[in-house]
């Protein structure tokens, strides 16, 4: 008998695939409830021995042939970028690859968390409502800025890129005194951040400039502990494609019934069967 044959008796069920597994347990009386309980308590462990390990490299620098830092490159960085985009080349087919997709995806592969993309202008492919439309008694962006303090809270990886204009327009004019090369920078408030002028990449921008200029957002959600998952499988294939609802054969998509017994937060999202790195071909369907 399998492993997981065997935890299937024990009450646990493991749901696994490329970008996490997930783990629930069915409880039977005192004995489904004490598994949990153990559950708990190594998951507490493993957590509060990966902190001291991290801890204990604090300040410390260590040399690796491969990826390890040395003093041309202080961080590892360099050698990290080149030693590991060759295999994420291989996984997308080709190095040209790498330049299409979206930050979301990357941060995706690279942290296994759910992803997110939003886009902030119309006229872009997938843009729907105005992400930074107010609620009644708030201003426009409020609830955008909110949302970020909370994902910047729970530790989830962000990222934002300006794409090319849809319509073709490449022309920039600049207007004013930044036109004319006279540029004043504030760094009163960046002091009272971070230090500033390290030549770290680092730069500020007030947010309202950064939502008048910037067309994608992107995130690779962590959700907080105390939120709960659940993952439904169905796809799209030949009895079940409806299509959208001006077509009479929409009821014949896959449909899941959700009920909600209080107020609460709900996030909702699609995935489709990644076919990197196997030998499977085809077109694979939606779902």
């Amino acid at each position: 008998m399998d492993l997981e044959k065997e935890l299937n008796e024990h009450g646990v069920n493991v749901v696994c695939s490329k970008m996490d597994t997930i783990i629930s347990v069915r409880i039977h009386g005192a004995t489904g409830k004490r598994l949990v309980e153990t559950l708990q308590l190594v998951d507490n462990f493993v957590a509060s021995k990966v902190a001291k390990l991290a801890k204990s490299c604090e300040g410390k620098i260590y040399f690796d042939p491969c990826f390890g830092p040395n003093d041309a490159d202080s961080t590892g960085m360099l050698a990290l970028c080149k030693n590991g985009d060759v295999p994420y080349a291989k996984l997308h087919g080709s190095y040209e690859a790498l330049i299409g997709g979206y930050i979301d995806v990357a941060l995706s592969d690279l942290t296994g968390l759910c992803s997110e993309q939003i886009i902030l202008k119309p006229d872009y492919a997938g843009y729907g409502d105005d992400p930074f439309a107010p609620k009644p008694g708030e201003q426009a962006g409020d609830g955008f800025w909110k949302r970020l303090l909370t994902y910047k809270r729970n530790g989830t990886l962000m990222g934002c890129s300006i794409q090319p204009d849809p319509k073709g327009n490449k022309n920039i004019v600049a207007e004013g005194s930044a036109g004319q090369g006279n540029v004043n920078l504030a760094t009163e408030p960046q002091e009272e951040v971070t230090d500033v002028n390290q030549n770290d990449g680092t730069f500020f921008m007030s947010f309202d400039d950064w939502k008048a200029r910037y067309t994608h957002f992107f995130a690779g959600i962590d959700f907080a502990d105390e939120w709960c998952g659940l993952r439904v499988e169905g796809k799209w294939d030949e009895t079940s494609n409806g299509g959208n609802t001006t077509k009479s054969t929409w009821i014949n998509n896959p449909r899941y019934q959700l009920l909600v017994k209080e107020r609460c937060h709900l996030y909702m999202s699609m995935s489709q069967h990644d076919p990197r790195g196997s030998a499977e071909s085809g077109i694979f369907p939606i779902g």
